[in-house]
């Protein structure tokens, strides 16, 4: 349930752009997060990677919208709301496992489905390249930092190394280049 609540919290904040995303990605750069979007009315839900992944679902990695275009396409105005609404998603029997390990993005996919059916304006997709979108990625991860960081790129994120304890000292570097 605990990953289902960030597509619904941002309605708490109706006058805020609020970006979601998982916890282990971190946002590395202003331009890719804020210059992308900057010229945007208020009122657009924006997806910044739209094919991330496959067609069944939208990716939780780095969509944005102000808390009240969250709170029209799911519906929601408080925290009574919210609550029902996850009760709703949930059967007795839920289990993490297998196709359930997708469940948010299925659902943010099916939500922005519905309310683009209102409003083809008011989705935007982004596109990687135009967008700049360049991922520090763990999988490629070397013991030794000038193989893994180039500075001559402008990263856009850094999808981190688990668990944080293990790679602490990796991980504070790259967030001390960067802030």
């Amino acid at each position: 349930m605990a990953q289902n609540i960030r597509l619904l919290a941002p309605a708490i904040f109706p006058n805020d752009v609020c970006i979601i995303s998982d916890i282990d990605n971190m946002p590395l750069s202003k331009e890719y997060f804020q210059e992308n979007i900057s010229n945007f009315g208020g009122d657009e839900f924006i997806i910044y990677r739209p094919d991330a992944t496959t067609e069944d679902m939208i990716s939780i990695m780095w969509n944005a919208a102000k808390g009240s275009v969250w709170s029209d396409i799911f519906d929601v105005k408080d925290i009574d709301n919210i609550y029902n609404k996850i009760k709703s998603w949930y059967p007795a029997n839920y289990s993490i496992r297998g196709n359930n390990w997708y469940f948010d993005q299925k659902t943010l996919k099916k939500y922005i489905e519905e309310y683009e059916k209102k409003d083809y304006s008011k989705i935007v997709r982004l596109n990687d390249e135009s967008a700049g979108f360049c991922r520090l990625n763990r999988s490629n991860y070397s013991i030794f930092f000038n193989k893994f960081y180039d500075y001559e790129k402008n990263y856009s994120d850094f999808h981190m190394p688990r668990p944080y304890k293990k790679y602490k000292r990796i991980i504070d570097k790259v967030f001390n280049l960067n802030f």
